[in-house]
């Protein structure tokens, strides 16, 4: 889980939390898009993977900032951890 923990704050982090900590999280797992996405702070800033895989049993989720530009997510594969993003573009009409 370090691995992940480490992924997540070198990748994702960045992106979803610029300042001061608040982004918006679902969670993965039976249900949650019926719950939809809530808006939190992390104030403990790291190991977010982990810390979420201690609570429901797996460190899946998706994120995005309050501004809604950047996506990510977090996934197990087997025994391999991804860490997703992508960017939406501004229209530019």
């Amino acid at each position: 889980m370090d691995t992940l923990d480490a992924l997540w704050d070198t990748i994702a982090k960045p992106l979803i939390t610029p300042q001061p900590g608040e982004f918006l999280i679902m969670l993965w797992g039976k249900g949650s898009v019926r719950e939809g996405w809530f808006r939190v702070q992390d104030s403990l800033t790291s190991k977010l993977p982990s810390r979420i895989c201690d609570a429901i049993g797996r460190p899946e989720f998706f994120a995005l900032p309050l501004n809604g530009r950047d996506f990510c997510a977090v996934t197990v594969e087997e025994d391999d951890y991804w860490v997703v993003t992508h960017t939406y573009e501004a229209n530019k009409n």
